[in-house]
């Protein structure tokens, strides 16, 4: 158990420093091959980064373009639920029908 705990504990400090070394510090303790190495990771990792980018952008697009879509569709319900109450409000039953029937194809 206490091995296990020395090991866990000895993993976490290498994976800490080398997100330090990623996000830009502790530099200072690397030689010149391990600076290279971290080099040809950050340009891995870059390129799976811009590789995933296009799918993603699209995704979003398209959940985008389908969210206005359906915000539109909202809008005008209560538009015409307001243009309704406004007629209804006002007390002209056959207004209040013939605006029906004029909108009723949008419901």
């Amino acid at each position: 158990m206490e091995e296990n705990y020395r090991r866990l504990k000895e993993i976490n400090k290498k994976l800490r420093r080398e997100i330090r070394q990623r996000m830009g510090g502790d530099f200072n303790e690397l030689n010149i091959n391990e600076l290279q190495a971290l080099e040809a990771k950050m340009d891995s990792s870059l390129l799976a980064i811009r590789e995933r980018k296009p799918p993603l952008k699209r995704l979003l697009t398209m959940f985008l373009g389908t969210m206005s879509s359906k915000l539109e569709q909202t809008n005008t319900r209560k538009r015409i639920n307001y243009t309704l109450y406004e007629e209804l409000d006002a007390g002209d039953m056959e207004r209040t029908r013939d605006v029906y029937r004029g909108i009723s194809f949008w419901i």
